[in-house]
């Protein structure tokens, strides 16, 4: 029954639309008509009474799916522009935060350049303002999760260090790390920037994973 149904509701929607089915267009009991390819109009069996109350049944089913996925559709995009908003305002907050902590950072600056310029300023007075800008703006980055990379007698780690150049040496084992040219940092357990380094190397060897001298090498 359901597959009669499907294919002569097809069947009714081919070249024309389907008339309405209202009181007044109801083809219970008449002699209904449709238009052929040539425009000729071809005779269709007339629907039963339960025939016509099944399609009525499916319009209605059709309204009301059309109908939630409107809504549906309403929620899905409200809720893309709420999690916009609000991905907006985390990062907005998390600026905040970090410029809030760098304020007394400015301070200091304002203070040391002023005692800079006030008759009789020293050297010593200028490095005591720069050293407490430094420890202010080091606690700052910590608190956040920044991290030095350690090179002290380390050896070479492409994962966390650039080699920059090697130097060949007899008084250090292949490898280490002879000077830190460059800082790097981790922030929490990620890298943040490697540390450049020049590396020790045998006489006439070359280090693997490390450039040649004078030469950068991305790691």
């Amino acid at each position: 029954m359901a597959r009669y149904l499907n294919w002569k509701f097809w069947k009714m929607t081919q070249d024309t639309p389907v008339p309405p089915l209202g009181e007044d267009s109801n083809p219970v009991g008449g002699d209904p008509t449709m238009a052929g390819a040539d425009g000729q109009e071809l005779p269709l069996a007339p629907l039963s009474e339960a025939d016509a109350i099944e399609l009525r049944r499916r319009a209605a089913v059709g309204v009301e799916v059309q109908e939630r996925y409107l809504r549906l559709y309403a929620d899905f995009e409200n809720f893309k522009k709420r999690a916009a908003r609000e991905r907006d305002e985390v990062r907005r907050s998390a600026i905040e935060g970090m410029v809030e902590r760098l304020l007394p950072v400015l301070d200091t600056f304002d203070m040391a350049m002023t005692a800079a310029q006030l008759p009789g300023a020293s050297v010593e007075t200028l490095k005591a303002g720069v050293q407490m800008i430094q420890g202010q703006l080091r606690g700052v980055f910590t608190d956040q999760g920044l991290s030095e990379i350690d090179t002290t007698g380390k050896d070479f780690d492409p994962a966390l260090h650039e080699a920059v150049s090697q130097q060949e040496t007899g008084a250090q084992p292949e490898g280490r790390i002879l000077q830190q040219l460059r800082k790097g940092y981790r922030f929490k357990d990620r890298l943040l920037r490697p540390a450049s380094v020049i590396v020790a190397k045998a006489p006439g060897s070359s280090l693997p994973g490390a450039a040649a001298d004078d030469q950068s090498s991305a790691v």
